[in-house]
């Protein structure tokens, strides 16, 4: 198994995933007055928001949240809050959140977020989803490349809900194949 799942896979009490994915330029107007409009039809029909939903909405991750009694919350971009009841639907083991405590989870999801060294700082396993992988490299948000992802193997990077889902699956399952440290200092 790869090293990024081994990172936090071990049973805690933090038994949360939180999805914080970044903005994406392509899928706001302009920026009046500090105000981004906002492009309703763009965004629902564009691929980063069709596979973001199919992930939110995936009866496979709600079976495995409930199965391991997690929760997934989902922080929405400042710059997309005004898509954010799009995001969640009506699974109680998902939730929207503006404000968080980054040391209550376990797994970290997001994309190319600089946020994710704040996680990386707390030894959280991150994981990255871009559903809108091709998009991003042709720069349709600016850029077409961001220097910690030259580090990445692009085979590591879930492009797809089913993809997302897999790892996650991947994660839960070492949470019961990996000793946790309390149970490594027992044995000793």
């Amino acid at each position: 198994a790869s090293d990024v799942y081994k990172r936090q896979a071990n049973k805690s009490d933090k038994q949360r995933i939180l999805y914080a994915p970044s903005w994406r330029s392509y899928l706001v107007g302009e920026n009046v007055n500090g105000d981004w409009k906002a492009l309703d039809k763009k965004f629902l029909s564009s691929r980063y928001y069709m596979e973001t939903k199919a992930f939110l909405e995936s009866d496979v991750l709600y079976k495995m949240l409930e199965k391991q009694e997690y929760t997934l919350d989902v922080k929405v971009h400042p710059i997309f809050q005004k898509y954010a009841d799009n995001f969640i639907g009506s699974n109680d083991r998902i939730h929207l959140k503006s404000s968080i405590n980054e040391e209550d989870y376990s797994l970290m999801i997001t994309d190319f977020s600089s946020y994710m060294f704040d996680f990386l700082y707390l030894g959280t396993a991150i994981f990255s989803f871009i559903p809108d992988y091709q998009e991003f490299k042709c720069g349709m948000n600016g850029y077409r490349n961001v220097d910690f992802m030259t580090k990445i193997d692009e085979e590591e990077i879930a492009k797809t809900s089913d993809e997302i889902i897999n790892k996650i699956e991947k994660f839960f399952c070492l949470l019961y194949t990996s000793p946790s440290p309390r149970d490594m200092r027992r044995s000793r």
